[in-house]
């Protein structure tokens, strides 16, 4: 079985919110203050407050990198992103950020 790494994936990007916040969904920016690039396909996450360069976010966000790949050892072929439902405050609306797969 071929899973999609908007399944099985995360980016780790700097943001000011606390460290593993997600920030943007597969298809991008979910903080309209955002300036960076955050269209990865995969959920992006903060890399934390203390976060400034682009070479620190490893060694930052470091221990919540390693929870979620020891969640992802764990579960195995069963693991996939968790199901995403964001709110605008400008949208009344709710964004669907699941795959065609895991609404059916």
């Amino acid at each position: 079985m071929l899973i999609s790494h908007t399944q099985r994936a995360r980016a780790y990007i700097i943001h000011g919110a606390p460290i593993g916040t997600l920030v943007a969904g597969p298809d991008g920016d979910l903080d309209p203050g955002q300036t960076r690039f955050t269209r990865f396909g995969c959920p992006s996450y903060s890399a934390g407050e203390s976060c400034i360069l682009d070479e620190m976010i490893l060694t930052d966000s470091m221990d919540d990198m390693l929870k979620w790949m020891e969640e992802v050892t764990l579960l195995g072929e069963d693991y996939k992103n968790p199901v995403f439902m964001t709110m605008d405050d400008d949208d009344d609306g709710v964004e669907d950020t699941r795959d065609e797969e895991q609404v059916e």
